[in-house]
């Protein structure tokens, strides 16, 4: 991958930064300060409102990290964005790999989340009609975490609900909570992938 092709969004939230609103967020690497900053997806572009200034992914490492060129470059290698030059032909095809696994995780994850957000919904509306408060409640609560939660929050439910999976997916992901460091990195791919999209249906 080089600089013009990796996704903004997913530099935007590997660097911390947080959900968008609408195509607006926050400027985190100065704590916030209300929703200044504009991003564009489909550009790959950045401009931050107070300080007049933005770019592109190279200029929001180095912006959101304070550091120049050279050591964003690094970040951006470090975190599998783009690839050293001294790369092996098998380091190629094993993050190549992982990313592949990522971005299964990550289908199988929307897939869960989408029906059991319509599952939740048919309850909701079963509780209200039964006048159960407590089930009312409760589904509600699921239902505001699937549809508005972090990607992280989405990850850590899928994993509580599907811990027995035969599938071996949420305990894939489990693994990476211990000390597996191939599964870490998976999950993160992950949290990033889920984070993208959730972003690119913001911008959108």
């Amino acid at each position: 991958m080089t600089l013009a092709t990796i996704p903004i969004l997913d530099a935007w939230y590997a660097l911390g930064g947080g959900s968008l609103r609408g195509k607006r967020g926050q400027a985190f690497w100065r704590d916030g300060d209300g929703y200044s900053v504009a991003v564009n997806a489909a550009k790959g572009t950045w401009y931050d409102h107070r300080d007049g200034c933005g770019g592109g992914v190279l200029a929001l490492v180095e912006t959101a990290l304070g550091c120049d060129r050279r050591a964003a470059l690094q970040w951006l290698e470090a975190e599998g964005f783009i690839e050293p030059r001294t790369l092996t032909h098998e380091q190629r095809l094993e993050h190549a790999q992982r990313r592949g696994t990522a971005s299964t995780v990550a289908l199988d994850i929307a897939h869960w989340r989408s029906a059991l957000t319509s599952e939740l919904n048919a309850r909701k509306l079963a509780a209200a009609q039964a006048d159960d408060d407590e089930a009312l409640g409760g589904a509600a609560r699921l239902c505001n975490v699937l549809e508005n939660g972090s990607a992280e929050k989405i990850v850590q439910e899928f994993i509580r609900h599907r811990a027995n999976d035969p599938a071996g997916v949420a305990r894939l992901l489990a693994t990476g909570r211990a000390r597996d460091l191939e599964a870490q990195r998976i999950t993160a791919e992950v949290v990033l992938l889920l984070a993208a999209v959730e972003g690119s249906r913001d911008a959108a």
